[in-house]
């Protein structure tokens, strides 16, 4: 239902507030992208147990110029500091509680009771100044603050992931978490550590270890790692795009690293007190009867761990999911003229010239892997990444790759997600968030989400009857989103849709006639131009019926008439272009169930709209969604608060923290 809000509550609203226009490029884009190029894991946890929320009975007065109400459930607070707060990622508990991550300049904001219990962190090696890593135990409504956690002074800058070993909709098993490391001793990057209680069994008092992770670049500011049900971690390293060194490697539940006996890269005990590396197809090749201290699998291209190492698998001619042929058994065979030459003598390898069988060639540069998941049933793995490629004509390019690992490290498979031709597919492609749905009949599926920048007719794969089929318009330098379903035992594409809003001032032929989206222009009507939309690294969440969230920034945002905020048609005059939003999309991606903004619009007056949030991670919860980050003011203007927590409020500061709870049912 809907209210009328007060002209005294009018007018507060009116004088807070959201970002401005544009935003920062990267990777060579020149159009005023508002997203940076970067990612990070994504979590494959879906919500199947009942939402435990018994919110605040105190009745909420709304601006109906502003927001849709549809469930008085919804709630907004924010931390309201004259600081600085972001909350990083959230994690529910089988109890029905919640785990927030964060960082902050302070902790004034938080209420007196209960204490901020400082963690016992043996090992972590960082050395930030003027923040506060923060983690917070909320119950099930949000309204209190049942622990409150920090890291020690001046080490981490924040809590950046939570990560449970339980299969989702299971009870809550062992507690991970990572963060940023600035200025340690060594190198920078993240830490994961492994909490010593799970707030069910036991409330942590600190780690029982604590790993640091050597890192820069997107892998440091996404932090790419999972861990499976028995608590052994997978993880990327280095920096990617970068000559030097960036790799995956796998921790036990003791957190020391481990061997994978079906990856090709191994070190051994050189027995003078050091490490030498061998090279074999498998670890059952290994005959040196050295001890095996750990493996991992290299990001370079001129490395074996992503090449075949024989004539056979390097000629192999496979399906690519779409019906389609490639050649290679493994992806990086795309860039090369051959198998890496492999030495039986001595376990080595050596380079082999390119280029590929379409003409690609690789630069040397490190990849960049920012999507690692594993399956909570079996501790299969699966990984995207990235290639700094070079096209035959000398032009630079970026291909993408998702790969399917069993347990020990095996190949299941790998998909290129778009179709190998000799006419090549030159726009940049990235694979920036992966995601298990375990609710799916046929043994489960893999969402991926990935990144196109620029076009031509070989692109990222179309969809069938999807919400978007395909890449349209005449803007091509852009970087458009995609979100495809793949089976999880073969690179089979299920499901396909492109995830790219309008172009000011875009219209097609068709509007949607359904109550949900109409009086929108329909996406698959005509050859719309398109504008730059990504999505937040690491956010795809997929849901107990396996429908599908997502974060993200674009220009003309397409939401659904149950939006917590409705954006403004393209044309009208008060409409802007950056908007942030949260969207759901059906399992087979045919149609948004909820599409949201969260940001201001200029309803709430003059230069009052509209990118002013960093959405940050997001939880499925039945009949809507909770999600975080952090809400900076458009012009003194904030995104309405509602029914806030006791502790938080519903006025915005200048870089709050965010909580939203947003139902639709």
């Amino acid at each position: 239902m809907k209210r009328e809000m007060p002209i005294i509550l009018l007018l507060l609203l009116l004088l807070s507030a959201c970002g401005e226009d544009g935003g920062n490029g990267s990777e060579g884009d020149t159009d005023s992208d508002s997203d940076s190029d970067s990612d990070s894991d994504t979590d494959s946890d879906t919500d199947s147990d009942t939402d435990g929320d018994s919110d605040s009975d105190t009745e909420q007065e709304w601006d109906t110029d502003i927001v849709t109400v549809v469930s008085p459930d919804t709630r907004v607070f924010y931390s309201h500091d004259a600081g600085d707060e972001w909350f990083h990622d959230i994690h529910r508990l089988s109890d029905g509680t919640w785990l927030v991550a964060g960082g902050a300049s302070g902790t004034d904001w938080l209420p007196a009771e209960p204490d901020l219990v400082t963690l016992d962190m043996p090992g972590l090696d960082a050395a930030a100044t003027g923040r506060v890593a923060l983690l917070l135990h909320l119950s099930a409504d949000f309204d209190t603050i049942l622990h409150a956690m920090r890291l020690p002074a001046d080490t981490a800058s924040d809590i950046f992931r939570i990560r449970g070993t339980e299969k989702p909709g299971t009870v809550t098993g062992d507690l991970y978490i990572s963060g940023t490391r600035e200025n340690g001793a060594a190198h920078s990057g993240y830490f994961i550590a492994r909490l010593n209680g799970n707030f069910i069994d036991e409330v942590p008092t600190g780690a029982q270890w604590v790993f640091n992770v050597k890192a820069g670049g997107d892998h440091q500011a996404w932090q790419p790692w999972d861990v499976s049900a028995d608590g052994e971690v997978t993880y990327a390293m280095g920096t990617p795009f970068d000559p030097n060194w960036a790799a995956i490697y796998r921790l036990d539940a003791d957190g020391q690293q481990r061997v994978v006996p079906g990856w090709k890269t191994h070190w051994i005990d050189n027995g003078s007190g050091g490490e030498s590396e061998v090279n074999v197809p498998s670890l059952a090749d290994y005959t040196g009867g050295a001890t095996v201290k750990y493996s991992g699998i290299v990001l370079k291209p001129s490395r074996p761990g992503l090449r075949s190492m024989t004539a056979d698998d390097y000629s192999a001619v496979l399906d690519d999911g779409v019906g389609e042929p490639k050649q290679g058994t493994w992806p990086n065979d795309y860039y090369y003229g051959g198998p890496i030459e492999y030495s039986a003598a001595d376990w080595s390898v050596s380079e082999v010239d390119g280029p590929g069988y379409t003409g690609y060639t690789a630069r040397s540069s490190t990849h960049r892997c920012v999507a690692i998941v594993v399956d909570r049933r079996n501790g299969d793995l699966y990984f995207g990444y990235s290639v700094q490629s070079i096209l035959p004509g000398g032009n630079p390019d970026f291909e993408p790759a998702v790969v399917a690992m069993d347990a020990d490290g095996g190949l299941k498979w790998w998909s290129r997600l778009y179709t190998e031709t000799d006419d090549n597919s030159t726009p940049d492609q990235y694979v920036d968030a992966l995601a298990i749905d375990y609710t799916d009949a046929d043994g489960g599926a893999l969402v991926v989400v990935a990144r196109s920048h620029g076009n031509n007719v070989i692109n990222l794969w179309n969809g069938t009857d999807a919400f978007q089929n395909q890449f349209t318009g005449n803007n091509g330098n852009i970087h458009v989103s995609w979100i495809g379903r793949l089976s999880l035992d073969r690179e089979t594409l299920r499901h396909a849709s492109y995830l790219a809003e309008l172009n000011e001032g875009s219209t097609t032929p068709e509007t949607y006639t359904d109550d949900l989206l109409s009086p929108w222009w329909n996406l698959n009507s005509g050859w719309p131009d398109l504008n730059t939309t990504r999505t937040t690294p690491g956010s795809v969440k997929v849901d107990a019926e396996g429908n599908i969230h997502v974060m993200v920034a674009g220009r003309q945002t397409i939401t659904t008439s149950n939006a917590y905020i409705e954006n403004i048609l393209p044309g009208d005059p008060e409409a802007r272009t950056w908007t942030d939003f949260v969207r759901i999309y059906q399992r087979d991606l045919s149609r948004p169930i909820y599409s949201s903004l969260f940001c201001t619009t200029n309803r709430l007056g003059v230069d009052a709209g509209s990118d002013n949030a960093e959405l940050s991670a997001v939880w499925p919860v039945p009949g809507g969604l909770v999600m975080v980050g952090q809400h900076t003011l458009v012009n003194g203007y904030q995104v309405p608060g509602a029914l806030p927590a006791p502790w938080a409020s519903d006025t915005a500061l200048e870089g709050d923290a965010f909580i939203a709870k947003l139902m639709f049912e």
